[in-house]
């Protein structure tokens, strides 16, 4: 803002001159406002003074208000943003010139649905505004442009309108033109595999657009090569049209196609294609084939042998092939090896490995050729069935097939699978053991399991049902699950661990020859123990008591039993009082086990008074008391009564004077003895 008191002189002056003749004359001032680059109205001021004439305090001040010329616009986009259909690309955005405070710009969301703006990707959903500055304001700011998949094959197009407010931009104004590229090709729908017709006949197939079109769409079917195979589009009209018109509106309705197959002079099945493209409605890059197959109604056939050809397992045996009549030309006939891997067929046994195809030709059609089967050995007993396919091909035979059917005889005799080892069941217990069959029977099988000899030994194949059954059944669908057996052993009265045997034998299924045997051993639970005093031996110093001892039951064998001399040496143990000195052992045989034997016990004179016990310690050995041992409690009752020693004779003291005696035990006393004298 500038002042100027005289414009006609050259810059600005900035006094007035007043005289006592002009004082009152009005002299103007001018003002004047430069352009800027902002669109902010601003306002200043001006001090005004005077000097001289008695005007020398005057003062005053005038307030200046510019108003600003600038209006802020938006830069924005100069030509069409293009965005490929699902994917997204951005444009800029930015202010003309500084403005007078914050600026929001706004972008309205396009009115074709899949286009959005985002003028924030890392917020949740589609924001649409921009903040702008004083301080930022010629900075670009990034608005994303995104366009969703649809489903047509068109381009579009659509605009984004931008408006904002605030800091002198209230007037900008402005539209973004966005272009879409479609990514979708438009295809044809043909169809996916080759379409059969039979010669003499007619057939159909469709043909449909991928996607809308974005005009009319004219399909174009070539006739095939093959002259015997011709396309028609519309049967109603002459002649075989060969064009399919869509539209916009119906483009999605499939048309139908007719092929016809014209009968020829051959016994051949044929192949042709028709090739089919489009033009128009964005469809000008669509193409397809669709392979036809001709069925030709002319066949000839296989003669084959008409029952069931039958080979022994590990042998061979031979069949004829033959053809029904003359082929066009030659033809190959090819076996399939069974799905039966024993089985194999072989038309050429001259030759390595084992061919599968023979070869007629017009001249030997007639002539049966030979085909040799072969049966491996396998591990079941079972006889075996298979089946061999028969296909032709060439000559007009491309329809022929057939099935030999093949049974093989088995040549095994099935086996049981018992235990290998020996079954160890304890004496009141049961164990178990599994049967099962060696291979796959032919039938049902029954396994029987005799009852062994040994009557405390059992044999139970069905522990559910009351009794001990002894048969097991298999089938040819369970021949392979193993099936248990029971083993049980009764109590007995013996200590001995015992033995027996289970005969097996089966019948049925192509078992009838199957043996075996499964051993038993029977682990006897009766731990022989001795039969010792249950109370204390009481003996008196200076002589003998005796006590039995005896078996608890019948031994295996002899059985030793010894007595232990105590640790007391005044007490001995003497098992034979007939032989010198102190025997300590008993003899008990399986005879004589159950007779008791008796022991004597003697207890010598000491020196002492008291009353003594002791232990004497008792074991086994042989005919199953090995673990046997015991102990017999022995009291010895003391003959010994203690005596004072005093003296002899009469002890005489002076009237007035003293005199001692002695007192001592006779023997060791048994505790601590007290002596009182009166």
């Amino acid at each position: 803002v500038k002042v100027d008191t005289d414009t006609s002189a050259t810059g600005e002056q900035d006094t007035l001159t007043f005289t006592t003749q002009n004082w009152n004359t009005d002299q103007p001032v001018t003002v004047s406002a430069a352009e800027d680059g902002d669109a902010d109205d601003e306002s200043t001021s001006i001090s005004v003074s005077a000097s001289g004439g008695g005007y020398s305090e005057a003062r005053g001040t005038v307030s200046i208000n510019v108003t600003d010329d600038d209006q802020g616009t938006l830069t924005l986009p100069s030509s069409t943003v293009t965005v490929n259909e699902g994917n997204t690309t951005t444009f800029d955005v930015r202010l003309s010139e500084q403005p007078s405070a914050t600026v929001t710009v706004t972008l309205t969301q396009p009115s074709n649905a899949d286009v959005k703006v985002d003028t924030d990707t890392s917020a949740t959903g589609e924001q649409t505004t921009l903040t702008f500055t004083t301080q930022n304001w010629n900075t670009d700011q990034p608005v994303t442009v995104s366009a969703a998949e649809d489903g047509d094959a068109d381009d579009e197009s659509t605009s984004i309108s931008v408006s904002a407010s605030g800091g002198g931009y209230g007037e900008a104004r402005g539209t973004v033109s966005i272009n879409v590229t479609d990514d979708d090709a438009g295809t044809l729908t043909l169809p996916s595999g080759t379409v059969t017709v039979n010669e003499g006949t007619t057939t159909t197939f469709e043909v449909r657009l991928s996607e809308e079109p974005t005009g009319p769409v004219t399909v174009t079917l070539a006739q095939p090569s093959n002259a015997d195979v011709k396309v028609d589009t519309d049967t109603g009209t002459n002649g075989e049209q060969n064009t399919l018109t869509f539209t916009t509106t119906d483009w999605n309705t499939a048309r139908s196609v007719t092929v016809s197959a014209a009968e020829d002079g051959d016994v051949d099945d044929e192949s042709a294609s028709i090739s089919v493209s489009a033009s128009g409605g964005g469809y000008s890059e669509a193409r397809g084939t669709v392979s036809i197959n001709v069925t030709d109604d002319d066949q000839g056939t296989l003669t084959l042998p008409p029952g069931t050809i039958t080979v022994g397992e590990g042998g061979t045996t031979t069949f004829d092939v033959r053809l029904s009549e003359e082929p066009t030309g030659p033809v190959t006939v090819t076996l399939a090896q069974p799905s039966n891997t024993d089985v194999k067929v072989d038309t050429n046994t001259t030759d390595t490995g084992e061919q599968n195809t023979l070869t007629f030709t017009t001249t030997d059609w007639n002539t049966a050729q030979a085909v040799t089967v072969s049966a491996a050995e396998d591990g079941d007993a079972d006889d075996d069935s298979a089946s061999i396919s028969v296909s032709a091909s060439g000559g007009g035979y491309g329809e022929a097939t057939g099935t030999v059917s093949i049974n093989v005889t088995d040549d095994d005799t099935g086996t049981l699978t018992l235990p290998s080892g020996t079954i160890t069941v304890g004496e009141g217990t049961t164990n178990t053991f599994s049967v099962q069959l060696s291979a796959l029977p032919s039938g049902t099988v029954t396994v029987t399991l005799a009852q062994p000899s040994n009557t405390d030994v059992k044999v139970d194949t069905d522990t559910g049902t009351n009794g001990e059954q002894n048969t097991l059944t298999f089938t040819t669908s369970d021949w392979s699950t193993a099936r248990s057996v029971t083993v049980s052993a009764a109590e007995d009265g013996d200590t001995d661990d015992e033995s027996a045997s289970i005969s097996v034998t089966a019948s049925g299924g192509g078992y009838g020859e199957a043996r075996g045997t499964v051993s038993i051993e029977v682990t006897d639970d009766d731990a022989g123990t001795l039969t010792l005093p249950s109370g204390t031996i009481t003996v008196d110093e200076g002589n003998t008591n005796t006590f039995s001892v005896q078996l608890s039951a019948l031994p295996s064998g002899t059985v030793t039993v010894t007595l232990a001399q105590p640790s007391n040496t005044d007490v001995k143990v003497d098992t034979d009082t007939g032989t010198n000195g102190e025997q300590n052992t008993l003899t008990f045989t399986t005879s004589d086990w159950s007779t008791a034997q008796s022991v004597t016990v003697s207890a010598a004179e000491d020196g002492d008074a008291d009353d003594e016990s002791t232990s004497i310690s008792v074991s086994a050995t042989g005919g199953g008391y090995d673990d046997a041992n015991g102990t017999v409690s022995v009291d010895v009752n003391d003959d010994d009564a203690g005596t004072l020693t005093l003296p002899s004779g009469t002890v005489t003291v002076g009237e007035g004077g003293t005199t001692t005696f002695d007192v001592r035990l006779s023997e060791q006393p048994s505790a601590t003895v007290t002596v009182t004298l009166a």
